[in-house]
């Protein structure tokens, strides 16, 4: 065997290309939340692609556009909760959530934990 055919684990362009796409992509939903404004049509207009386009490209990835903008929600929610001075009204607005209950459910949901168990679990690992 070659040492060519050891190092198939190597990325290759299309492997990168799409890397880079999610991550440009992430990027952008990222800051549509952080404005308040992360509906589909708009996140496809700012990745300057057909609404289907980017559809089918989230398919291909295996996610769809509503799965994406809850995961990058949450790690948003995670990254602003680091933060002991941010209020967690301030963040569930942040994020998305009229009121702080409705985001202390679902940030519940998705972490197994609520907002202010998981700012403690912070704090003492840090």
């Amino acid at each position: 065997m070659s040492c060519s055919k050891l190092h198939t684990h190597e990325p290759d362009a299309e492997m990168l290309q799409t890397q880079a796409f999610v991550g440009a992509f992430r990027f952008i939903v990222k800051n549509l939340l952080l404005s308040g404004h992360a509906d589909l049509s708009l996140a496809a207009d700012r990745a300057q692609i057909p609404v289907r386009t980017l559809q089918r490209r989230l398919s291909d990835f295996g996610v769809s556009y509503s799965v994406l903008v809850t995961e990058i929600r949450f790690d948003l929610a995670r990254e602003l909760l680091a933060d002991p001075a941010e209020k967690i009204e301030t963040i569930a607005g942040r994020v998305g959530y009229t009121d702080a209950s409705n985001f202390t459910r679902a940030f519940r949901q998705n972490t197994g934990m609520t907002p202010t168990c998981y700012r403690r679990f912070l704090q003492k690992s840090g």
